[in-house]
């Protein structure tokens, strides 16, 4: 479910900012990669080094981010009875920012 106000900008692109209430946000993170992400760059390479300090602590503190990283991006809440997530969208002439992270891209309108 969410709640806000998107425009277009000159060039058709989605403009604006949503508030966005998930229940299973696990299943969010897979689609748009964010977990990947977090595997990735400069948090990859830290949890490459605790695999190098321990063999398996980098796999466990990889678990254990998605959590931390929801507590982060949003709060929790519920949604129809079921445990959830609310959390801000950003949209910037058709980027999509899930927090820091952009996670996506929505063509021009026209």
């Amino acid at each position: 479910m969410g709640t806000g106000v998107l425009k277009l900008t000159p060039r058709g692109g989605l403009d604006g900012d949503l508030k966005v209430t998930v229940v299973g946000i696990e299943k969010v993170f897979k689609m748009f990669g964010i977990e990947r992400m977090m595997s990735e760059g400069q948090i990859g390479a830290t949890f490459n080094a605790l695999d190098r300090l321990m063999p398996g602590l980098g796999g466990i503190a990889r678990q254990s981010a998605a959590p931390g990283l929801v507590a982060a991006l949003g709060q929790r809440t519920e949604l129809e009875g079921k445990p959830a997530v609310a959390f801000p969208m950003r949209f910037v002439d058709g980027a999509v920012f899930l927090g820091p992270f952009q996670v996506g891209m929505v063509s021009p309108l026209f």
